[in-house]
């Protein structure tokens, strides 16, 4: 038998605790996740920008799209005096 213990047998006795002792697991446990945390982020935040990269590269910025909408696009009526 193996004297390891399963999250779902973290999670039963956690919700046992109280709110505050929640609290306090939650703040000894953090030190542990902010690397891999973090890391991931950073990892999320750098594939969005080689997604953005290759799009860009697929289809450029026209300039010609942006003064297409501008007839469908509302007018200011403030009048600067």
């Amino acid at each position: 038998m193996s004297d390891r213990v399963t999250v779902d047998q973290v999670v039963e006795i956690a919700r046992q605790l109280s709110p505050l002792e929640k609290l306090k697991v939650i703040e000894r446990l953090a030190p542990d996740l902010e690397v891999p945390l973090s890391s991931q982020v950073g990892q999320r935040d750098a594939d969005l920008d080689e997604q953005y990269q290759r799009g860009y590269e697929q289809i450029p910025e026209d300039p010609t799209d942006a003064e297409a909408l501008m007839p469908h696009l509302p007018l200011s009526e403030e009048r600067w005096e």
